[in-house]
């Protein structure tokens, strides 16, 4: 069992299931978008940078992971504060960020409070 380690830091983002809908405001010129829609285009924009930098936190990634039976995933989750997102929709953004077909990966986290550092530690363990 070969075993993958690194650290995302910054504070976590959980998981945004986007609709068809919010997809195509990613297109709209930020001028030309509705108010009442700005927040939801920033709240997008922000997973979308965060699901970016998982990436290159993991980088190079291994190719063979792609094409693994079973992948277990295991995140310790650093929160700065109280106020969080949900810790399993931070497993959830961290699936769809890694893998391309994510229904292989089996996992677990934790998550503790840590003021000054928060950051995100992933353990992946691969079955070959």
């Amino acid at each position: 069992m070969e075993e993958i380690r690194f650290t995302v830091p910054g504070d976590p983002v959980g998981y945004l299931r986007m609709t068809q809908g919010q997809v195509r405001l990613l297109r709209i010129p930020r001028a030309r978008i509705y108010a009442s829609a700005v927040p939801i285009v920033d709240r997008i924009r922000k997973y979308e940078s965060y699901k970016t930098l998982i990436g290159l936190s993991c980088t190079p990634f291994p190719s063979r992971l792609i094409d693994s039976e079973k992948i277990y995933m295991a995140l310790d989750i650093f929160f700065r504060n109280k106020k969080h997102p949900d810790p399993d929709n931070i497993f959830k953004a961290f699936a769809d960020a890694l893998f391309k077909n994510d229904n292989r990966v089996a996992g677990s986290f934790d998550f503790f409070f840590d003021p000054e550092n928060s950051r995100v530690e992933v353990k992946i363990n691969v079955a070959v």
